[in-house]
Formats: structure tokens, C-alpha cells, sequence
């Protein structure tokens, strides 16, 4: 039996989603992509989703974070996109849910930070979001004006009920309808309808949009049903319904999907699914048919194989060939465990129907520690020519005593000179609570490292899930202990913007060291003329800060630089406001 309590109105940067960097084999913390997953077909869910317009995005409708009891409460993030630098500030309410949360975009040329959103929530008494206010900063009236307001009810049990959705208007002054949802809930607390309706400016009243349905037989969906609106006449007309079968362990055996004919007013097939099972209850065999019109057409097959602890070893595919009416072999993956079970090889292969064998394409090739954590993921591809497997990639990890990712190195194969060759580097750092503090991406570039793009995954408390395309992030922590939330130590080379910025006529700038070696920090002007030097000497491995007087020059922007043994690590901006 299950609840189906879901949001609507949500935050604009929590997204419900599992990141591939922080998921382990031997826990939540390692890289999923790494290591080859047990990949069966999508199986159909046996609890309904629903769509959350116009924000696919849910969060947890209730919170249990104390901020009282935490030793570090989340101030702000600030990350670097392609776009330019992004702030998001936080604050709390005293249970611990998210009260305010306002978006700052930094001006490209002052590098000063401006608002551009905010979104202020109110609870109820079950810490279930209530209200949430949308608001978009006017540059030319220099304040808030609102843009959107999201209302949600519940009933006793917590379900949610009703969405409504209104926008602003600027001319009145005022919120309009503009959408909202219905929610129907059986004596089991399982969603049996939701529907949404849009308003109607022209006629001044609700007009329903679409519909969905479910139906339970033994607390598992039987059958859904989608339906949309004719406004024509004035009826829900039938659109698609998917009617489900079980095992008597309750795993999905079948599934036929349909489509309803209007002018007929019958059902049409569309689709069908069918699961076998072996005798451990593990699905061996996956098979998909289509409706050509008149029948039902073969359109392909999956074979599952098992080891005798349950781990996955083939997964092949098979297409249907129609001209010679049989089951062709298309591709296939294989898959190899050590005593302890975890994979440490995955080969893919393709059917040669000329040779009616298989083709080695692509193996991966994994080595873990004692406690299951991949160390090194080989990549490499099949040389027809040489019969032997070629090096391709080679991500190399390190992971801290709480088993998180505190590195990741992307190096590709030099065919030249038979070496592995950099590419691309990422770098975590944590607060000793845990929290993710700051991360960094950079492209190996000739003979430096250069700011790469790339999505690193944050959780916090699971109040704030989600992933960042960004190539330097940093989060900032409340400290509430006196322990200092920030003290990590960096793994990599980085230059930090500096603060405050603007500045009159001293800043600091922050740099970390990944190990000890001869820094120097350059300060230019627009011309590109040096103007100072603030440092030139070794500096040891780990968190520094240098001063920065330009009593002695005039308002405008500068840049700085800094070096590691002659290898230019970081260039950033700064501007001067006398």
C-alpha cells in the first residue's frame, strides 16, 4: 500500500534526481556510470506519475530538518556557467524548510552580483509547502515585482488535493487564474484521478484540459486511462489506456497499450508487453510486440541470464526479421563479478550475421578497493585488425574516509606515444558534516588546465537535490558550533574570486593548493600591463590569501592571474570603484 503525495508547486533548483557522480556500488556516495549496471528493459510503474505542469520538477512534501540541531546550515551557493556567475541565497524557517531562496546573476562587467529572482514558501502545520511566491527583480523600478503564486491544499491524510497556479498582472495589479490541478484519493490513500483545467480569459470561467485515471485490484494498478477535453462537445474524449497483468509475486507479467478510435468509439491495440520470469523470480525474457492493423507483429526480443547469486550476466537482444520470420541477434552485453560481487567487467558485443557470431565492440574494465569503490574504469575499444582490445579511457578516483568522490581523472589513450594523456579533471571538497563545499571541473588544454562545463550533484538534507552544469561551485555553510564548515583540504589548484568586489582600495583573494610549488599572482590592467605582483615565492600545500592594496591606482577593471611552477592555473576579473 502506498501514498501518493506529491508537489506541484515546487523550487525552481530542487530536482528529485539520482546523480551518476555520487551513487556507489557499495553506497550512495560513488559513481554509478562507472560501473556497468544490471540494465533491464523500463518496466512499467506500478505506482502512476503524475505530471506536474508547468514545472516537471517535484520536492518532499514534508521536512524534518532541524536547523536548531545542525552544526551547518546552508547560506548560499554560487557557481560559474557558460552564462557567467549564478548566487543562490537561502533561509529557513526555525523547522528547518526553505523560507526564502533569491537568485543573483553577476554583471559580466562591474562582476557585482543583481538580483533576478525570488521564491518565498509558506508550510503548514505538517511542513507541506502551502503557498510559494514567484517575483522577478525590475531593474528599471529597482524592486521585486511578482511573476507567479502557487497555492496547494491537502485533506486529513496529507494527500495532496488542489494546485492552483495564477500569474500576475501588471495593468491591474492583481493575481489571475491561470491553471490548476484535482487530485482523488481511494480509502487506501492511492491517487485514482487527477485531472486540470485551464482558465479562460475570453469566457471567464475554468475549461478542463485532460484527465488521468487509475484502477487497483489488489493495491497494483490494473489499468490507467488518459482523456482529454473537446470543447466542442463539452466531454472527456478517451485518448490511451494501459491495462497491466501480475505474477503471483506481483512483478509485472504483461501490459497491453490502446488507443481509443472516436470515430469507431472502440479501443485500438497499439502495443503489447510480456515478462517471463525464471525460478528465482528474475526477469529472463522481455519480449515487445506492435498492431500493424490487422495482427500482431514481433518486434523485439531481450534474454536475461543469472549467475547463481542472482547477479546479471548476459543481456542480449534479438530483432525481429519479417522477410525470414525469425529472431535475429542484434547485441549484446556481458558481465563479470569478483567473489565479493561487484562487476569488474562489462564487454558489449554485436551479431556479425555474415559469420553468425558475435563482435567484440567495447569492454570496460574496473578495479575497486576493499570496500567496493572503483579506483580505475578502463575503457577500450576492439581492433578487428590486431584481434585484441585497444585502450581508448581511463577514469582514475580517489575517495575520502567517508567514501565520497574527492576526485575524478578522465585521461585518453595516446596512440602516438603510447601514454596516457589528460583530458579532463574533476575535484570535490566537503565540510567536515559532510556537505559538499566546493567542486571544480577543467579541461586539460596543451599545457594547462582550462574551466570545463560539467554537472556536479548536490544534496542537502534532501531539501535542496539537484545537479549544477557549472565548472566551479561553491557553497557556503551557517557555522553554528564554531567549527568551521569550510575547513577542508583542496584538491586541486584554484584561484577564488576575490572579496569584496567591487573594492575601495584593498580586496583579498583566496587560492588553494592542491601541493606545494612556486606561486605567482599577477594583477593587469585592460591594456595588459602588469601593475603589481602579489606573490612570487613557493607556497605549501593549502588554503591561502594574499592582500591586495591599489591605493596607488585608478577606478576601473583589472585582471589577475595566478601561476603554479610557470603553468598558468586561473585568470579572473576585478573592478576598482574609488
Amino acid at each position: 500500500m502506498f501514498r501518493f503525495i506529491l508537489l506541484n508547486m515546487v523550487l525552481f533548483s530542487i530536482i528529485t534526481a539520482q546523480n551518476p557522480l555520487i551513487e556507489s556500488p557499495a553506497g550512495p556516495d560513488a559513481p554509478e556510470y562507472i560501473k556497468p549496471d544490471v540494465i533491464l528493459p523500463e518496466l512499467p510503474k506500478t505506482t502512476p506519475k503524475v505530471l506536474a505542469d508547468p514545472e516537471n520538477i517535484s520536492i518532499k512534501s514534508t521536512f524534518t530538518m532541524n536547523k536548531q540541531i545542525k552544526s551547518e546550515v546552508l547560506d548560499s551557493i554560487i557557481y560559474q556557467t557558460s552564462n557567467g556567475g549564478i548566487k543562490e541565497i537561502f533561509t529557513f524557517t526555525d523547522k528547518g524548510n526553505i523560507e526564502v531562496h533569491t537568485v543573483q546573476k553577476q554583471n559580466a562587467e562591474t562582476l557585482t552580483w543583481e538580483n533576478s529572482s525570488r521564491y518565498t514558501y509558506t508550510y503548514d502545520d505538517g511542513g507541506r509547502v502551502q503557498t510559494k511566491l514567484i517575483e522577478e527583480w525590475s531593474v528599471d523600478y529597482l524592486k521585486w515585482i511578482s511573476s507567479w503564486y502557487y497555492t496547494n491544499s491537502y485533506d486529513d491524510q496529507g494527500n495532496l488535493i488542489y494546485v492552483l497556479y495564477q500569474i500576475w498582472d501588471n495593468q491591474d495589479m492583481l493575481f489571475l487564474n491561470h491553471n490548476r490541478y484535482f487530485y482523488n484519493y481511494d480509502d487506501q490513500n492511492n491517487l485514482i484521478s487527477f485531472g486540470n483545467q485551464i482558465w479562460s480569459y475570453d469566457q471567464q470561467e475554468w475549461v478542463k484540459e485532460k484527465q488521468y485515471s487509475y484502477i487497483y485490484r489488489n493495491d497494483k494498478i490494473y489499468s490507467t486511462l488518459y482523456e482529454r477535453w473537446d470543447t466542442t462537445t463539452g466531454e472527456y474524449l478517451i485518448a490511451t489506456r494501459l491495462t497491466y497483468q501480475y505474477t503471483n509475486t506481483g512483478k509485472t507479467q504483461y501490459y497491453i497499450h490502446e488507443s481509443w478510435n472516436t470515430t469507431t468509439q472502440s479501443w485500438v491495440n497499439e502495443a503489447q508487453y510480456f515478462y517471463t520470469y525464471d525460478e528465482n523470480d528474475h526477469l529472463s525474457l522481455y519480449e515487445y510486440q506492435y498492431w500493424d492493423g490487422s495482427q500482431w507483429k514481433n518486434s523485439q526480443q531481450i534474454e536475461y541470464t543469472y549467475d547463481s547469486d542472482g547477479h546479471l550476466l548476459s543481456y542480449k537482444a534479438l530483432n525481429w526479421d519479417d522477410i525470414n520470420q525469425e529472431w535475429v541477434y542484434s547485441s549484446a552485453q556481458n558481465y563479470t563479478y569478483d567473489d565479493k560481487g561487484y562487476s569488474i567487467e562489462y564487454i558489449l558485443q554485436w551479431w556479425d550475421a555474415d559469420s553468425q557470431s558475435w563482435i567484440n565492440k567495447n569492454r570496460y574494465t574496473y578495479t575497486r578497493n576493499s570496500s567496493g569503490y572503483i579506483l580505475n574504469s578502463l575503457f577500450q575499444t576492439w581492433d578487428e585488425n590486431l584481434s585484441d582490445w585497444q585502450n581508448t579511457g581511463l577514469y582514475t578516483y580517489e575517495w575520502n574516509a567517508n567514501n565520497q568522490i574527492v576526485s575524478q581523472l578522465y585521461q585518453k589513450w595516446d596512440m602516438d606515444d603510447n601514454a596516457w594523456v589528460d583530458s579532463n579533471l574533476q575535484n570535490y571538497e566537503y565540510t567536515p558534516g559532510g556537505y559538499l563545499s566546493h567542486f571544480t571541473a577543467m579541461l586539460w588544454s596543451a599545457s594547462d588546465w582550462q574551466p570545463l562545463y560539467s554537472s556536479v550533484y548536490y544534496n542537502y538534507d534532501e531539501i535542496i537535490v539537484t545537479s549544477f552544469y557549472c565548472s566551479e561551485f561553491t557553497a557556503y555553510y551557517e557555522d553554528v558550533t564554531g567549527i568551521s564548515a569550510r575547513e577542508t583540504a583542496p584538491r586541486v589548484f584554484s584561484l577564488n574570486q576575490n572579496f569584496p568586489n567591487p573594492f575601495n582600495p584593498e580586496t583579498t583573494i583566496e587560492y588553494r593548493l592542491s601541493r606545494g610549488g612556486l606561486v605567482t599572482i599577477r594583477v593587469y590592467n585592460t591594456l595588459g600591463e602588469e601593475v603589481a605582483v602579489l606573490v612570487n615565492k613557493k607556497i605549501p600545500a593549502g588554503k591561502h590569501s594574499v592582500t591586495f592594496d591599489a591605493a596607488h591606482l585608478s577606478s576601473g577593471m583589472y585582471m589577475y592571474t595566478m601561476s603554479v611552477d610557470d603553468r598558468t592555473v586561473s585568470v579572473k576579473k576585478m573592478m576598482l570603484l574609488r
